[in-house]
């Protein structure tokens, strides 16, 4: 496996640990007040949106070759760095 693919499966299987969060970011709000729980429908949307567009990136590092590799493995890695700061945010908003 090359470096390149061992990257790829790395960062989908943060993205599914990071979707498992948000369902169980989602289902701790449930017993919280309405406000509680549509903040973190927002949230959860806006990170599956762009854990979605971050899977879209992962498709185009997988579809490039190995010498555009560096280049779009940078852009990735500042998806992956930006989704969890912004789960941070999320999951810190809601325990107040």
């Amino acid at each position: 496996m090359s470096k390149r693919d061992e990257y790829i499966q790395k960062a989908k299987s943060e993205l599914a640990a990071m979707s498992a969060k948000l369902d169980q970011l989602e289902s701790e709000a449930q017993g919280k007040s309405e406000q509680a729980r549509a903040s973190a429908k927002r949230w959860a949307d806006d990170l599956r949106a762009k854990g979605d567009e971050t899977a879209k990136q992962l498709e185009a590092l997988r579809a490039s070759g190995e010498s555009a590799f560096d280049q779009m493995k940078t852009g990735v890695q500042s998806a992956m760095h930006e989704l969890g700061e912004a789960f941070e945010r999320a999951r810190n908003e809601l325990k107040r």
